[in-house]
């Protein structure tokens, strides 16, 4: 017989694409401790394939420098996706000034430096959730 109060289910979901293990261990404590489910992906055809099997509401969190990334490609077809995220938030080294621009241009929901990303992530990722 159990004992307790029933677990809660996630509220939502936080797809992560990034191959860089530092950058998803920070984002899977922070959605720890938002109760969210995670999900790191290393590409951005993963990305679309996952987020079809989250329940929403989901969010996409974009490290830009990705490689191979084509943030305008990824942001289209996020948001042609019968479950489209309810944001994309893109992030990046705050020299990569190009690639935030292509970000804001492609329609991201947020677009920060890598130092606000990690500074706030948990205040810029819970307010979607």
């Amino acid at each position: 017989m159990a004992t307790g109060a029933p677990e809660t289910p996630p509220r939502g979901a936080v797809l992560l694409l990034t191959s860089d293990i530092a950058v998803g261990a920070f984002a899977r404590g922070a959605a720890e401790q938002l109760g969210t489910a995670f999900v790191q992906v290393l590409d951005a055809p993963s990305v679309v394939r996952r987020l079809a099997e989250l329940a929403p509401p989901a969010i996409v969190v974009v490290n830009l420098e990705t490689h191979g990334l084509e943030i305008a490609a990824l942001v289209s077809e996020l948001s042609q996706q019968p479950n489209a995220p309810r944001a994309v938030i893109a992030f990046g080294p705050h020299v990569h000034e190009q690639r935030l621009q292509a970000a804001r241009d492609a329609g991201c929901t947020e677009v920060l430096s890598r130092g606000k990303f990690y500074a706030h992530a948990m205040e810029i990722v819970g307010k979607y959730l």
